[in-house]
């Protein structure tokens, strides 16, 4: 699987790409994009843009979002789980602590 860049509303491919491999096996487990210095700097230029207006959406409205985070990681969780045992070596359960302490930790902000 191709891992592409998102930058200012897009999903964009570039020219140099990096094979990850399994610690595990060293299978590819995917191909990820990589951004120039200039693709950089258009990225955190345009996330610098839209914070502004991040800002100004209501507490309420950005729980809706970030809940609908915790829902996709949820779903995703078996996925990331597995990520991170084959991409980083973590041990099972190890992994399955952080994926949960992360949704746990999206959800109690949400909460305050």
């Amino acid at each position: 699987m191709e891992y592409k860049n998102y930058v200012n509303g897009e999903w964009i491919e570039t020219e140099n790409k990096l094979d990850i491999h399994s610690i595990i096996d060293n299978s590819i487990l995917g191909t990820v994009n990589l951004a120039s210095k200039e693709q950089v700097d258009e990225a955190f230029y345009g996330a610098r843009k839209v914070q502004k207006d991040w800002k100004d959406i209501s507490i309420s409205k950005k729980s809706i979002i970030f809940s609908r985070v915790c829902e996709i990681l949820e779903c995703k969780k078996e996925k990331l789980i597995n990520l991170l045992v084959s991409e980083i070596g973590k041990d099972f359960a190890s992994a399955q602590s952080e994926i949960n302490r992360s949704i746990e930790f999206i959800n109690f902000t949400i909460t305050i």
